[in-house]
Formats: C-alpha cells, sequence, structure tokens
C-alpha cells in the first residue's frame, strides 16, 4: 500500500469538490460544498503533517526545503480556509478568495505529484512505503470514524427537532414526501460518462441513479461525483471512454415517499450517503431525496442550518 497513491487520491477528490464548488449556483449549496472541501483539505493536510513531513525530515534529508514549502502551503491554505468560514457565499469577496485557494492547492498538488512524491517513493524502500501506507489508512479511518458519531449525532438532533415541529404545525408525520426531488435526472447502464457528467453539471448534484431501461425504470444503481473520481479516475481509467456500469455503486439504499424521514437519515447515516433515491411501489426510481431537501425544505429553519452542513465523508469506493 504505497501512501504517496493514497494522497494523490485525495487530490483527486480535492479537485472534484472544486469543481462542484465553482459550478454550484446557490449560495446554500456553495456553502455545503466548501464545508466539505474543508474537511478534506484539514485532513489531507493532518496526515501529511503528522505523518508525511517528519518521516521525510528525518530519513531524507534533501527533501527538507521541499517539506519547509509544504509547510507554508498549508498555513497559508488554512489562512484562506479561516477567512472563508468568516464569509458569506454571496459576499462580493467570496469568488476571488475562492479562486486564490484554488491556486495554492494547486501548486501544493504540482509541487507534491511533481517533485516530493517520487523522490520520497525512491527514497524510502518497499516495506517502509508498505508500514507508511498502513498508517496513513489508520489515521484516516480514524478520522473518519470520529466524523461518522459528529455526523450522526448533528442529523439525529437537527432531523428530531425539525419532525416535533412539523408534526407540531401540521398533526401529521413528516415523510419523504414532504421533501424530496420528483422527476430525478436518471442514466442507464450504458450511459457513458460525458453524458453522465453533464447531467450533474445541469442538475447541479452529485448523484445520478441508474435505471434498468427507460421503459420501465427500475433503479438498479447510482453513479456519485465520487465514484467516477474513485473508481476511473484514480483507476487510470477516462471517464469519456467508460459507461455507467463500469463504476456505478450497486446494490442500491433506498426508500419510498411514505418512508418517514427519520428513517430516510437513519439509511443515510448507517450508508454513509448524502442522497437517497425514492421508488415506487413497482421499484420505478420516482425521486430523490437529499440533505439539501431536507435542509431546504423542512419547515424548521435551525435544525436545516445544522442539517445542511452535514456531509458523509467516505473516502474511496471499493
Amino acid at each position: 500500500m504505497n501512501p504517496f497513491k493514497l494522497l494523490e487520491q485525495d487530490h483527486e477528490v480535492v479537485a472534484a469538490l472544486f469543481d462542484r464548488l465553482h459550478s454550484s449556483g446557490s449560495a446554500e449549496r456553495r456553502r455545503a460544498y466548501f464545508d466539505e472541501l474543508e474537511r478534506e483539505l484539514d485532513l489531507h493536510a493532518d496526515i501529511e503533517e503528522k505523518l508525511i513531513y517528519p518521516e521525510l525530515e528525518s530519513r531524507v534529508p534533501a527533501l527538507s526545503e521541499h517539506v519547509r514549502r509544504a509547510r507554508e502551503d498549508h498555513r497559508a491554505v488554512a489562512d484562506i480556509l479561516g477567512e472563508l468560514q468568516a464569509l458569506s457565499p454571496g459576499d462580493s469577496a467570496w469568488p476571488s478568495r475562492v479562486a486564490d485557494l484554488r491556486r495554492k492547492v494547486e501548486r501544493h498538488i504540482a509541487e507534491d505529484e511533481g517533485t516530493l512524491f517520487p523522490k520520497a517513493e525512491t527514497s524510502l524502500g518497499v516495506q517502509r512505503l508498505k508500514q507508511l501506507g498502513r498508517e496513513v489508512q489508520d489515521m484516516r479511518q480514524g478520522v473518519l470514524e470520529r466524523w461518522k458519531i459528529e455526523i450522526k449525532s448533528a442529523a439525529e438532533n437537527a432531523v428530531e427537532t425539525a419532525k416535533r415541529a412539523f408534526e407540531a404545525a401540521t398533526g401529521t408525520e413528516f415523510r419523504a414526501r414532504d421533501v424530496m426531488t420528483i422527476h430525478p435526472a436518471c442514466c442507464t447502464p450504458e450511459t457513458n460518462g460525458e453524458e453522465i457528467a453533464r447531467l450533474m453539471i445541469e442538475c447541479d448534484c452529485g448523484e445520478i441513479p441508474v435505471v434498468q431501461d427507460w421503459q420501465s425504470r427500475k433503479l438498479i444503481g447510482v453513479v456519485t461525483d465520487r465514484d467516477i473520481v474513485c473508481r476511473l479516475v484514480a483507476a487510470g481509467r477516462n471517464p469519456l471512454e467508460s459507461r455507467a456500469r463500469d463504476c456505478m455503486s450497486s446494490p442500491v439504499v433506498f426508500a419510498t415517499a411514505e418512508t418517514d424521514l427519520d428513517e430516510c437519515c437513519r439509511l443515510m447515516e448507517q450508508h454513509r450517503i448524502r442522497r437517497l433515491p425514492i421508488v415506487d411501489a413497482e421499484g420505478r426510481c420516482c425521486a430523490i431525496l437529499s440533505q439539501a431537501d431536507i435542509a431546504l425544505k423542512a419547515p424548521q429553519r435551525p435544525a436545516a442550518r445544522v442539517l445542511r452542513t452535514v456531509s458523509e465523508p467516505h473516502r474511496a469506493a471499493p
């Protein structure tokens, strides 16, 4: 297990998140994408600062100057992230500071992948690379588990508050049909990667349900932006020459329009997903429920604001 390949995979995820942040239309979605990007950058920097850089400083002194510049990059990125957290996505300064952030991150990535990583790989030796790879993976998993606990707690509190407010106001239970988005864009297993990417951009979404065929619309899987990055790009495959069947996640977790919202959120937490396809009695994909739907359409706005920050950070597709 090569630690630098794992870090390069992180770079691909970060690049995809920058693209999503740039193309997003609403301020709410930009904030949600930025929060996820910040978590990814913080985790990546933490791994490098605690595991990679000390290793290189002690074992490969020739790379000390590269490590010093990399640490400076981390500090500069952290400063911009702090500024952006204090801004609203609607502020006039937001676009320029996001652009500054991207330039600094891309420069850091170019230095990592062009110089630091290749020299480190040739200097550390096969056995140490494997050991360091395991350490990187263990640290990443520990952070993800902590995030999972924090996300579950925030989601449970937000949904319960929103559910109580809705039921008190209407005398009815809060179900998926109350907030879901109907008629979602779908694809078939034979849909090519370019078309899937176009659908994601047009619909400003990160997941496209996969149906068996257009006539039945039976749900058989989903393709997410992470599926494309982790199963195609990170594997060296050209997304434009691939099809949905090459990267889709299946079997797929789903709910019905009558599913209680508590149960929908429990499924999202349990399976680490941010979007939940909705099917009818015949298994046809008829809608999709996202965390943004809950945040924007739930009647209790304070609870919605909490839930809007929830973003399940699973790192790679199997």
